[in-house]
């Protein structure tokens, strides 16, 4: 096995199209049929990278994808500025519990800490909150939505 190495998500490229493929495996995961097609995933994802709404990091074992993490700059009084929350994050089931996880979240305070923003934010919803709190998160709360008209289900 190949050194698993972690990079940014570039908008436009190879790296974006992994990403989405990736995270379409994690809505699989987590809502079965009810997950949003391939290619919708895709095209949304590459879109919200070309725009810069969001950013993201992907691992590679060798040239296969095996982890993704996502985020989207955030803005509040409470953070004292600009942070970013974390929207998804996903390591293929045959990379668990391998240190991935932590490796991601890692380089995510790295890169927030260089944008000077103030804080890194999740929702975890009670996926493996343990993973947050050893890498130095805290509880706040749970997090509630409200989805709009027209917005995608």
């Amino acid at each position: 096995m190949a050194e698993i190495v972690i990079m940014l998500v570039q908008g436009g490229t190879t790296s974006a199209i992994h990403a989405a493929r990736l995270l379409h495996d994690l809505y699989t995961e987590l809502w079965g049929g009810m997950a949003p097609d391939a290619l919708e995933v895709e095209a949304t994802a590459c879109s919200l990278l070309e725009e810069g709404a969001i950013y993201g990091m992907i691992a590679y074992d060798g040239k296969v994808p095996v982890g993704v993490i996502m985020m989207a700059p955030r803005a509040a009084t409470y953070a004292n500025g600009k942070f970013a929350e974390i929207t998804e994050l996903y390591v293929a089931p045959a990379y668990r519990s391998r240190g991935l996880g932590a490796r991601f979240l890692d380089q995510a305070k790295k890169n927030t800490s260089f944008r000077r923003w103030t804080r890194l934010e999740v929702s975890t919803l009670n996926r493996n909150p343990s993973l947050f709190l050893r890498e130095g998160f805290t509880e706040t709360g749970p997090r509630l939505e409200c989805l709009l008209p027209g917005s995608p289900t």
